[in-house]
């Protein structure tokens, strides 16, 4: 993938973007899993509601998935590197098999999933750069919409971009098992 600029002014009292040129947007390969699972770990830190020990034990599983679902094309990665240091974001979409509905012809969602910048890179454009890109890799493959679940921190983000609440609702038919 291109180079991507943030040609946005940041507004006052925001934290600056990094300056053009000093971090690229790329497409993840299988070579990038080792980030993209790290990435998703710290994900699941940040949100708070698993314990180390259950989201290490996922890590795992998810490799096997993520690496699965690549090879399929059915998950799509982006990574944000900065210059002199490497990757510290990323995101990732997954074409999620979907059932039949009136008006909604796909029989797939694009999911947008695994959301994560490094602490000392938040607030400074790449999420949003991330987000724009993944939703142009499915308007490019010709679907209306993209969903995701956002965590609280996240909501801003999604906000700012367009992104509206909708009315899911979970029953959990066995606390226990699903706390597991």
């Amino acid at each position: 993938m291109a180079v991507v600029r943030k040609t946005a002014k940041p507004r006052r009292g925001r934290a600056r973007a990094l300056p053009a040129g000093s971090f690229r947007l790329r497409r993840a390969t299988l070579n990038d899993l080792p980030i993209l699972v790290r990435h998703r770990h710290q994900m699941w830190s940040d949100v708070g509601s698993r314990t180390e020990h259950e989201i290490t034990l996922h890590d795992r599983r998810y490799r096997r998935w993520a690496r699965e679902q690549m090879k399929k094309r059915k998950l799509l990665g982006l990574v944000a590197e900065v210059s002199d240091v490497g990757p510290v974001a990323s995101g990732c979409l997954w074409f999620q098999p979907d059932h039949p509905r009136p008006v909604i012809l796909e029989m797939d969602t694009p999911y947008i999933m695994s959301m994560y910048t490094e602490p000392a890179y938040r607030r400074k454009g790449l999420a949003t750069l991330i987000l724009r890109g993944l939703i142009d890799v499915a308007r490019k493959r010709g679907y209306a919409r993209v969903v995701l679940h956002a965590s609280r921190k996240g909501r801003r983000v999604y906000s700012k971009l367009g992104f509206a609440s909708t009315p899911e609702m979970r029953y959990y038919i066995d606390e226990e098992k699903h706390r597991h």
